[in-house]
């Protein structure tokens, strides 16, 4: 559990600017959940081009953050950042 709660402290760090998403990767890989969140990580170069599919994934890191912290992590694993979820 503290694992994930440093995770998503550093989630938000990211979406604030005040990190790179090159520090979220290792405590990510220290979980063995939320497998999806790879497609996020490995689209920053699509993001960077694309700013409709940038908006997208960042919409879906939301929602995603949001899973996370109410403990709802069933439905954390069910965003894919490929596209969008209800």
């Amino acid at each position: 559990m503290d694992k994930i709660i440093q995770f998503v402290k550093l989630l938000k760090a990211y979406q604030n600017k005040q990190i790179g998403l090159e520090e979220v990767v290792p405590k990510f890989k220290e979980l063995d959940n939320f497998h999806d969140f790879w497609h996020y990580i490995s689209d920053d170069d699509i993001r960077a081009k694309d700013q409709d599919y940038a908006a997208m994934q960042n919409k879906e890191l939301d929602k995603f953050i949001a899973a996370i912290e109410s403990g709802n992590y069933e439905q954390a694993n069910k965003i894919t950042f490929l596209g969008s979820t209800v």
